[in-house]
Parts: structure tokens; sequence; C-alpha cells
């Protein structure tokens, strides 16, 4: 499949219409447009394998593969470039403009991990150590950690499991990415904030006692608490 700038912007082409009624490559309408000289190979190959997948598995190949400029009629001038530096699809924006780039906001980005090595020295580690996106980066430099922000991180488990001492117990208590650690800890835990964390429900309702109502209303999967609830008092 060969697709220039013009056929992406367009999509006239009757050769092309399949690929543009193709739920699991919506990509190419909604993103950005891939220049022609952007590299058709690799790009074809992205295409190709897309297509053998569900949409889920094709939207992260696509996210990937895709490349995100500018379109010609929006002035860089009036983008928020703090915003922008939190944004996973403007790293390649961002490296081409690294004096307009906020470190604080970056440090939060989970796409920037590259831009990031090449910028230790102006990261913000209480960011850095939150970004479920940084794990290399704090694999790398771990006496840069700040423990109580990685203590919530959801891909630090590995991080956390071997340096139990070092571990916020409140915050590890809402990181729904620790759940296996959590349940061995359950003497360290904050019952409070656990009644938060939406991968937490099975725990919960063995505890029930436990509960704290209040702060289950923050939970999205609080439904699942208040019908088994509901059932046990009918």
């Amino acid at each position: 499949i060969k697709i220039s700038r013009s056929e992406i912007e367009v999509a006239a082409d009757t050769k092309f219409a399949s690929i543009f009624l193709d739920p699991r490559l919506l990509f190419l309408t909604e993103k950005f447009y891939i220049a022609a000289d952007s590299g058709h190979d690799f790009f074809d190959a992205c295409v190709y394998r897309a297509l053998m997948f569900s949409q889920a598995i094709a939207t992260i190949i696509s996210d990937y593969c895709a490349i995100y400029r500018l379109r010609y009629w929006i002035d860089a001038d009036m983008l928020d470039w703090n915003n922008l530096s939190e944004n996973p699809r403007a790293v390649d924006l961002l490296a081409a403009n690294p004096k307009r780039i906020n470190w604080l906001r970056l440090s939060s980005n989970t796409r920037a991990i590259e831009l990031m090595r090449g910028n230790i020295e102006k990261l913000v580690w209480s960011k850095i150590s939150a970004n479920p996106g940084a794990i290399r980066l704090l694999e790398e430099y771990e006496k840069m950690i700040v423990w109580f922000s990685i203590s919530a991180n959801p891909e630090a488990t590995h991080i956390l499991t071997e340096n139990p001492m070092r571990i916020n117990w409140m915050r590890l208590s809402l990181n729904p990415g620790a759940i296996e650690l959590i349940k061995l800890n359950l003497d360290k835990i904050s019952w409070d904030h656990l009644s938060s964390n939406p991968a937490a429900i099975p725990i919960l309702l063995r505890y029930p006692n436990k509960i704290n109502w209040l702060w289950l209303s923050n939970n999205p999967r609080a439904d699942e608490i208040l019908n088994a609830t509901r059932r046990t008092m009918n």
C-alpha cells in the first residue's frame, strides 16, 4: 500500500476507500498527515501490521508509527507550549523546539523519555518518579528517585518490591499496579486511600469493615462494592 500526503489528506481515490473505512486504520484520517518523504517502506509495514490486529492493537501500532507535524496553517507562536510539553504526541515538535519546552511539564510526558535522557539536569524528578513511561530512566538513575512519587507509579512495582523500606504506604495504597505488593502488606497500607483504588475491589470485598465509604465514592468501580453490599443486606 503506497500512500502519499495528498492521498492521506483528500482520500478521494477509490482504491484507498477501504483503507479509510477500516476502523483499525482511522488513525490515517484522524492524525496529522504523514509526508510522502517520511519513509514509505516503514509506514507501509505499519499499515499492513495494523490490518492484522484488533483496533486496540492497531492503535498502539499507529501511535508508534505516526509522524506528528503541525498543519501548515497553524502558527507555532500561538501554541501553549506549557501544556504542549506534556502532550505525548508532541514529542517530535518539542524536540525541534527545545527552548520552548516546559521541563516541569515534560517530566510527566510518557513518550518523551529519549528527549529527557539528553537533558537530565533539566528534569523534575518528583514528576519523573511518578511517570509510568519513565521506568527505564528511573532504573538508570535510581539515586534520583523521589520515593513518595514513585510509590504511586503503576509501572514501578518491581522497583518498589526491591526497596520496601523506602515505600510510602499511603501513596502505594492508591497504586493500581501494586495490588500484589499491597496484599502482602495489609498491616502497612492506608485503608482510606485503598478505598479509592479501582484495582483493590477484591481486597475491599474481603474486608468490608475496613472500607472508607467517603473515599470509596471516588472509586470508579464502587458499584461492585455497592452491589455486593446490597446482596448481603437482602
